[in-house]
């Protein structure tokens, strides 16, 4: 068959996924002229309360336990309208914060591009393409160290 990449199988697992995420608090407003004010000021110079949003780590964390994805792509996930749409400073925070192993991330999705028919040498590849994993060449080398 025709394998997926980690984004593919991303896009597969977020499908059952609820949508709908509430804003930050410090946005959350019924008033659309605050809500179009706020438009681009959301997460810029937050407190660490409120970047620290639960749902935004839970997510965060869910996508790289369960997809392996990596930072890069874990960033866009969180902040596409698929995966989610939290503000860019929330995101960050959560994806820095949430004990990622970006190499075993790699790893994991490597293993996986091979055991769904990806050919060995073309696995360093996806891992690193934009339309692919990733990856920084240093995680896809690691992931492509430790295929069985």
């Amino acid at each position: 068959g025709v394998p997926l990449s980690p984004m593919d199988f991303a896009y597969i697992m977020i499908s059952a996924l609820p949508s709908g995420i509430a804003p930050p608090p410090a946005f959350a407003t019924d008033d659309p002229l605050q809500q179009f004010q706020n438009m681009g000021q959301e997460g810029k110079d937050l407190p660490n309360e409120y970047k620290e949003d639960p749902g935004a780590m839970a997510r965060a964390r869910m996508y790289s336990n369960v997809s392996h994805l990596s930072r890069k792509a874990l960033t866009e996930m969180m902040t596409n309208g698929i995966g989610g749409s939290y503000p860019p400073e929330i995101t960050r925070y959560a994806v820095d914060h949430i004990g990622a192993d970006w190499n075993d991330n790699a790893a994991k999705s490597a293993q996986m591009l091979k055991d769904v028919g990806t050919p060995p040498e073309k696995v360093y590849d996806v891992l690193t393409s934009d339309y692919g994993g990733k990856f920084t060449p240093e995680e896809a080398r690691f992931g492509v160290d430790h295929l069985k």
